[in-house]
């Protein structure tokens, strides 16, 4: 027996003004899994594998970009952050 839930979002917004960008990417994740083997093959559960797992993830990352020095440097900073919890 295999039984796999696996949802995901994600989504960005951009905007660019006259002298700076601004990009936020943010999205998330869960997933539901039930795993159930039965490894040695005979109708008597000797040696079963049974494992039940949950996991949820979050991630969202802000970028800003521009121009400076008469278009001569692009520069990009951002800040990322990730959360799991399995």
């Amino acid at each position: 027996r295999n039984d796999l839930d696996n949802v995901g979002v994600a989504g960005t917004v951009e905007w660019q003004g006259d002298a700076i960008g601004v990009k936020a990417i943010v999205s998330y994740r869960e997933v539901e899994q039930t795993v159930n083997n039965d490894f040695d093959g005979t109708a008597y559960a000797i040696y079963n594998n049974f494992f039940d797992t949950k996991a949820e993830q979050f991630s969202a990352e802000l970028q800003f970009t521009g121009k400076n020095f008469d278009d001569r440097l692009d520069w990009l900073m951002g800040l990322y952050y990730f959360d799991e919890n399995i």
